[in-house]
């Protein structure tokens, strides 16, 4: 928007109520004015930003990462397998929960027992005995 800033301009008179095609004489014989015609215009813009969409899915997906890292529990499973001179494969895992919560030891305890049952053949039948037994920290033992 603009603004004519009008002080210390000098008043040339007052200028009479025009209509089309009107002039006006102005004092002291500066010139004239003519009043032409009025024109009606619009002016419009138009701005497309075509990373919008880019920006967008981004923050959906950041979002949608944060929210499942809270609803998803951090672990890890380590397996190795290893062939013994008799011939025989032992199967050692580690667990390592990420935080505090109690049913990670729970949930390591079930995985391995369903893995030793899968590497028997998966039989539910087998003894008590040749299941793995509750993990126990080794720390604490020493």
């Amino acid at each position: 928007m603009y603004q004519l800033r009008t002080e210390g301009m000098e008043g040339l008179g007052s200028s009479p109520v025009m209509e089309v095609g009107d002039t006006w004489e102005l004092p002291d014989g500066d010139g004239s004015v003519t009043f032409t015609g009025v024109r009606e215009y619009v002016s419009l813009q138009i701005n497309r930003d075509g990373a919008r969409p880019y920006a967008l899915g981004s923050a959906v997906a950041a979002v949608g990462g944060l929210l499942v890292t809270l609803f998803v529990r951090p672990r890890r499973v380590w397996v190795r397998a290893t062939k013994g001179e008799d011939g025989r494969t032992t199967v050692e895992l580690a667990g390592l929960g990420k935080t505090e919560v109690a049913g990670n030891n729970a949930e390591f305890h079930e995985l391995t027992t369903r893995l030793a049952d899968r590497l028997r053949g998966g039989s539910d039948s087998a003894d008590r005995h040749d299941r793995p037994s509750d993990p126990v920290d080794e720390r604490s033992e020493r």
